[in-house]
């Protein structure tokens, strides 16, 4: 069982959290509790965090998939809550900005097996959280289609395995960079896209109607159980 808590969107989908602009996930396996980003805000996202029944001190990883404010601006606050979390960024951040807040910065230069089928993977400094399940492979990527489309072909190429499921904070701002997404994500075995983030939703209704597998829109307040 996999559960994923969109914690951190500027979508909404429960009336009583705060939408911001940025993203947070917390995905939940049967004995690991990840959190991919931190969105911008701290305060909004351990509001949010708290209202969702999370508590930010289980939490053992956090996932910084790019050094951007939207996706990396709430970390120092939640390592207030929760200094011995395991903090992976990409090499390219400075890990001595960091230090102060946490012993355990790890950055990532390629691919980094966290736990037993739990691996991070940098790709052009950008990371993104890869679990290996019976279905296939589950990915959480935050950046251009372009980019995100290049670290699933290369995960296909380290896992052997399609690529089932995505969790996608994916930049679409054009039906041409849809037509880009669309057509890969199939070839490369994708049955099922959870969007948000840095997503319009005229880019989400066209996607919604040109992928031929399961796609859902998420925003802070889902929950997505596979």
């Amino acid at each position: 069982m996999l559960e994923l808590s969109v914690v951190y969107d500027n979508n909404q989908k429960r009336a009583d959290l705060t939408p911001s602009w940025g993203f947070s996930s917390v995905i939940k396996t049967p004995d690991k509790s990840i959190l991919f980003d931190t969105g911008a805000d701290s305060t909004i996202l351990l509001d949010n965090l708290e209202k969702m029944g999370v508590d930010p001190r289980e939490i053992q990883v956090i996932i910084i998939s790019h050094n951007h404010s939207d996706h990396a601006g709430g970390l120092r606050g939640l390592l207030r809550i929760n200094p011995n979390a395991h903090v992976y960024i990409p090499n390219s951040m400075i890990k001595k900005a960091l230090s102060n807040q946490s012993n355990n910065i790890i950055p990532v230069t390629d691919h980094h097996e966290i736990f037993p089928k739990i691996s991070v993977l940098n790709h052009k400094n950008t990371l993104a959280l890869v679990l290996d399940g019976e279905n296939g492979v589950f990915m959480a990527v935050s950046r251009i289609p372009s980019r995100a489309i290049e670290m699933m072909e290369k995960t296909r190429r380290l896992m052997k395995r399609n690529i089932h499921f995505i969790l996608g904070g994916f930049c679409l701002h054009s039906p041409s960079e849809i037509a880009q997404i669309v057509n890969p994500l199939e070839r490369l075995g994708v049955r099922k896209i959870v969007i948000g983030h840095c997503c319009g939703e005229m880019d989400k209704k066209i996607l919604m109607e040109r992928f031929s597998g399961d796609c859902i829109k998420a925003g802070v307040g889902s929950v997505i159980k596979v």
